[in-house]
């Protein structure tokens, strides 16, 4: 889902609320409710929290889309909690399940402030509560979209069907479709995060530098370039959403060119590296066959989920706010049906 810089009154909600990110929940009992799922409340305190971690998680994406995509996860969060309930699945078993992990991490990293520390830098959470949260909700999500899309097992009719693309398909999607008789330019990069940490000389800003330094004149190879950040992630330029900023860069540059982000409010730099740039092919039927198969599946199981959301939300009280113009609108295009709206709420 694309939402095309619609809900741009977000971002003035986002930067008013998000001075309370250094508060304490407890500290922000005046928060304003925004949307609310069932019993699952969600505030502009929730949002701002939200649009501070996809803006750091995905800094390829244009910043008038962020605060719409945490609103579209923190949704979806919601609904799938709301499906979980009415699958009956066991959310006792996945929250103990979530506390185990937790150990184990912390366990694994020698101490909580280091397990902290590292969440930090991978995730952008800072204390337990909250990566307890991020873990157990994507267990429920897990286990839901399992039972949705036929991989698990299931007594109740939220399983769909989802069948293999036949050959008549697959040769009818290869004639009408260019896309699959020609490959399309293939351009991935990673970002590679640098943050300040113990045992590391140098702010961010600093050893990102000259990580790209070192790399550029040929003293470090890609892969000791790559270990030097604190993580990495890889894309592609299929995705949706990508700032304007990026998709210059990535559109023009060669394999191994770098572009350093860095903002004066974060102590965080991070790094744009393209590790390829392919020009487009001819592809005959049976190289393309097995990229169309894939293709058609995934475009199975995308409807699949769409449809289970969509009925997930019909079935479940939505509020949402008249106090912020688009709210309402914006909750209603996530969840595909219109939703009245009351009066703001205060916690």
């Amino acid at each position: 889902m694309k939402f095309s810089h619609l809900p741009l009154f977000l971002l003035t909600l986002v930067a008013v609320a998000t001075p309370a990110l250094a508060q304490d929940q407890e500290q922000v009992a005046g928060s304003t409710i925004l949307v609310q799922i069932g019993d699952f409340i969600i505030t502009d305190y929730n949002l701002a929290k939200a649009s501070e971690r996809v803006s750091y998680m995905r800094p390829e994406v244009d910043e008038r889309d962020i605060s719409a995509l945490a609103m579209r996860e923190l949704v979806h969060r919601a609904l799938f909690i709301s499906a979980a309930g009415a699958m009956e699945l066991p959310l006792d078993m996945i929250d103990h399940t979530t506390k185990v992990h937790i150990e184990g991490e912390i366990q694994r990293y020698g101490s909580h402030d280091l397990f902290i520390e590292a969440k930090f830098g991978e995730l952008y959470i800072d204390n337990l509560a909250d990566y307890h949260d991020f873990v157990y909700h994507d267990l429920v999500r897990s286990q839901v979209l399992s039972i949705v899309t036929g991989r698990a097992p299931t007594s109740n009719n939220s399983k769909r069907i989802i069948v293999e693309p036949s050959p008549s398909e697959i040769r009818r999607a290869y004639i009408e479709n260019e896309k699959y008789r020609q490959t399309e330019a293939v351009i991935k990069w990673d970002i590679l995060r640098f943050f300040p940490s113990r045992g590391q000389q140098g702010d961010a800003a600093d050893r990102a530098t000259q990580a790209i330094s070192d790399f550029e004149a040929g003293k470090i190879s890609l892969i000791e370039f790559q270990k030097l950040a604190n993580s990495r992630r890889s894309f592609s330029f299929d995705q949706g959403n990508l700032s304007q900023k990026i998709t210059d860069f990535v559109t023009n540059a060669s394999v191994n060119d770098t572009l350093l982000l860095h903002s004066a409010a974060s102590t965080v730099s991070q790094v744009i590296l393209v590790t390829e740039n392919s020009p487009a092919v001819d592809a005959d039927f049976n190289t393309a066959q097995l990229l169309i198969r894939k293709d058609l599946m995934n475009e199975a199981r995308s409807k699949a989920i769409e449809e289970f959301i969509a009925q997930t939300a019909s079935e479940v009280d939505i509020w949402a706010t008249d106090e912020y113009p688009g709210v309402k609108d914006l909750i209603s295009i996530i969840v595909g049906r219109n939703i009245p709206a009351n009066n703001p709420a205060e916690l």
